[in-house]
């Protein structure tokens, strides 16, 4: 069985291109025959072998946007100028298995060499925030909201990350999401590698002001993130899946942070079926009263372990793909499956088989769903993605080969599973590491006392 994930950002975001390599040379230009071979074999590559491709938005004007792409491709450019030229399409194309990302050469190049913003951004309400500092100089406050950089408003450049990014349908938690995570690295592919960043900023006493921060290599930025932001990084001794229970063992939390098999081994050393057994042996064990499912950030996965856990939710025989090539057909309820009350913590990070089980969830009436919209779609999924690597440029393509019918709707809205209640942090509950939403739900469920 195929997984249902977004793990990409793991190619380009969290250092694992610093290895040895050979001399490459980011600056090199490639023609524009060479560009318009490229873009008219992605563009067949799409057209022949993308699933659903025109499920939100129809062809006339897909090919429209196709022939205005290909009609700009007028003069050499760089690897990454082409990949600025292209990235669009994530946006139109609307589906959050297909996404685009520059070549491994020029990813693990910048990676290794480049200089990147010291500041950790977060984009809220509008605004754009610094909420992590990770540099020496320390004139540019934790939560102070960012208005320019270096001359370009923030919003603007907001918008020409968000026109470039991926999402699935007309949901822009997802899109919100990845670049709060990975601003950094989307913000350097489209407007470079400066060695300085004049910031214009708004501090807490409303002030504004100008200041020319350097740019850091990456492992500098992550040094001074550990000296100076622990409490809000991960740390090795984290789990994938991890269950802690309220001073009285009535409430229990149960934080997944992904269905990949691999990654729960790799990384938290755990397996994934023994694990949860076991921890809704101990819920029982304890007859909690409540249950928190924190399925936020959870990118997805294997489908069988989404499967599993709702067994272990579902008192009724359940379907979680209604029409697809694995894992349709109904399934019953785990003999320990858990009967008292659900609340599920989600948000546009919960994407792919996260956004299919808290579809299945809300198809059941089960649970209370506090946080923001998912980010992967609610009745219908287009994933199982097949790399495609632009034969000049060497672009990563990764496109979605398998359409994965969850419910049957008349029409599909494009939007992911919207919570009963609406909860995003502030600034600053960010920046003094305060978990809103998980708060919020201890709120109701003392209220429903």
């Amino acid at each position: 069985m195929k997984k249902l994930t977004a793990l990409f950002f793991i190619l380009f975001a969290c250092n694992a291109g610093l290895q040895a390599q050979t001399v490459h040379n980011a600056t090199s230009q490639f023609s524009a025959a060479e560009l318009q071979d490229d873009f008219t074999k992605l563009r067949a590559k799409l057209e022949h072998s993308h699933a659903n491709l025109y499920l939100y938005t129809n062809k006339a004007t897909l090919d429209h946007f196709f022939d205005s792409l290909y009609a700009a491709i007028t003069q050499p450019m760089t690897s990454l100028e082409f990949y600025s030229l292209i990235a669009p399409l994530s946006s139109v194309i609307k589906n959050g298995h297909s996404y685009v990302l520059p070549s491994e050469d020029d990813r693990n190049y910048y990676n290794k060499h480049a200089l990147f913003m010291p500041l950790h951004i977060t984009w809220l309400n509008n605004k754009m925030y610094a909420d992590m500092n990770c540099s020496t100089d320390t004139t540019v406050k934790a939560g102070s909201e960012i208005l320019s950089i270096n001359g370009i408003q923030a919003n603007n450049v907001m918008q020409q990350l968000l026109t470039r990014q991926v999402r699935d349908g007309n949901n822009t938690t997802y899109p919100i999401w990845i670049l709060n995570n990975y601003f950094r690295e989307y913000y350097s592919y489209i407007f470079g590698h400066p060695e300085q960043f004049i910031i214009q900023y708004k501090g807490y006493d409303n002030t504004v002001n100008d200041i020319a921060l350097h740019a850091l290599p990456k492992d500098s930025i992550n040094f001074y993130a550990r000296q100076k932001y622990t409490a809000r990084l991960p740390k090795a001794t984290d789990k994938g899946i991890a269950l802690t229970f309220n001073a009285d063992s009535t409430t229990a939390t149960l934080a997944i942070k992904t269905f990949d098999n691999n990654e729960l081994k790799e990384r938290y050393h755990q397996n994934f079926k023994p694990v949860l057994t076991n921890c809704f042996q101990l819920i029982n064990k304890h007859a909690a009263s409540n249950l928190i499912l924190d399925l936020r950030n959870n990118q997805g996965g294997d489908p069988e372990n989404g499967i599993l856990l709702l067994s272990c939710l579902l008192s009724q025989p359940f379907e979680m793909i209604h029409q697809g090539p694995v894992s349709t057909g109904t399934f019953k309820p785990a003999s320990n499956n858990y009967r008292g009350r659900l609340y599920v913590l989600v948000n546009g990070g919960s994407f792919s088989n996260t956004g299919m089980v808290s579809a299945c969830l809300v198809a059941n009436n089960r649970g209370i769903f506090v946080g923001e919209e998912t980010g992967g779609n609610q009745y219908i999924l287009t994933g199982d993605p097949e790399t495609f690597i632009l034969p000049h440029t060497k672009i990563q393509y990764e496109v979605s080969t398998t359409t994965y019918l969850l419910k049957q709707q008349p029409v599909y809205t494009g939007h992911g599973v919207m919570p009963a209640y609406t909860v995003s942090p502030t600034i600053d509950d960010i920046v003094n590491n305060q978990d809103t939403m998980l708060q919020f739900v201890f709120n109701l469920i003392s209220r429903a006392k």
